[in-house]
């Protein structure tokens, strides 16, 4: 009889306590916040290699939301998931009956087989033509000045076919200067990867040797 009335306020007290304290959460809910993010926004696509990311969140007593990190990180993709999160309403957490500050991590997975199928960014005059008239502004320049004789560039083509220098290996910074300079003049004038027919960010690498 004692075992069992002890077993019953044990579980009691778990409930108890369990109650006490309440996770922050969407007011639409986690589902449907992780597919209008899905909707609205052009995720990478190595997050799509990664089969997902994690962002934590932080909610005050007052229901205001920040996006504290993104994991893996891409600061791009950063800037506007950020606005995407601040932008939505959330019911605050609570401990002992009372809203307090919490944070919470939140995984979006999302599907690596729409890889396959993914339309790769390519520039619009056409690759080779963008890289002959890169080589050719390249070798118009003070190039016997770089440190290396080959580089690899490494860009992001966003939604928009907009181009932002991501890397350089190695590092160089005459090098970047010239490209930097070349790349602006071909802003917004590639068409993007797509996935499911939508405009994603993606990767570029483009190497280049000097003789």
């Amino acid at each position: 009889m004692k075992k069992t009335l002890s077993l019953i306020l044990f579980s009691t007290s778990l409930i108890i306590n369990a109650q006490r304290s309440i996770e922050p959460y969407p007011k639409q809910g986690i589902e449907m916040l992780t597919k209008q993010l899905k909707e609205k926004l052009s995720i990478p696509y190595s997050y799509y290699e990664n089969e997902g990311f994690t962002m934590q969140i932080n909610v005050d007593s007052l229901s205001n939301v920040k996006l504290t990190s993104l994991d893996p990180y891409a600061p791009l993709f950063y800037k506007e998931l950020k606005k995407f999160v601040e932008n939505t309403e959330w019911v605050a957490g609570k401990n002992n009956e009372l809203e307090n500050t919490q944070t919470v991590l939140i995984p979006v997975k999302l599907d690596k087989g729409k890889i396959a199928n993914m339309e790769k960014a390519y520039p619009k005059e056409g690759l080779n033509a963008f890289y002959e008239s890169f080589v050719k502004y390249i070798f118009t320049t003070y190039y016997r000045s770089f440190k290396h004789s080959s580089y690899k560039i490494i860009f992001e083509v966003d939604e928009k076919g907009k181009i932002n220098i991501s890397d350089i290996k190695p590092a160089d910074g005459a090098f970047k200067f010239e490209v930097t300079r070349f790349l602006e003049r071909k802003t917004e004038l590639w068409t993007p990867a797509k996935i499911d027919g939508k405009p994603v960010k993606s990767t570029f690498a483009l190497p280049i040797k000097f003789q």
